[in-house]
């Protein structure tokens, strides 16, 4: 049997190492993660599935991060008290050239469809 002591030296010893063992596990872990964040720019969660990540992903980005737009964009913003939405400010830092206009269709589905009706009477 081994002295009182020397047991509690042994396992003082053991804790200390145990502990090291997690902080460096815990380093390793946690430079893994800057750099799988700095190279894919996301860290999926594994307690989900992959349509669940993805959906979590795309959601959480910006339409100008999917684009190959210029990073800064600029409008007037006349409002006082108000804070304007990321993604707000990023459609309107776009400019009068991304407004959407409702064109005429070419195909004229209406006028064929009672050309047709014309005919089988």
């Amino acid at each position: 049997p081994l002295p009182t002591k020397i047991k509690r030296d042994i396992t003082n010893i053991i804790i200390k190492i145990e502990q090291c063992h997690s902080q460096s596990i815990k380093s390793i872990q946690t430079n893994n993660r800057r750099k799988i964040m700095r190279q894919y720019g996301f860290i999926a969660d594994t307690t989900k599935t992959k349509r669940q990540n993805i959906l979590r992903i795309l959601t959480s980005k910006l339409a100008n991060e999917f684009t190959n737009l210029p990073p800064k964009l600029a409008f007037h913003d006349l409002t006082t008290n108000e804070k304007i939405p990321k993604t707000t400010k990023n459609i309107l830092g776009l400019g009068t050239k991304f407004c959407i206009i409702n064109k005429k269709p070419i195909y004229n589905w209406i006028k064929d469809a009672q050309q047709r009706i014309t005919r089988q009477i």
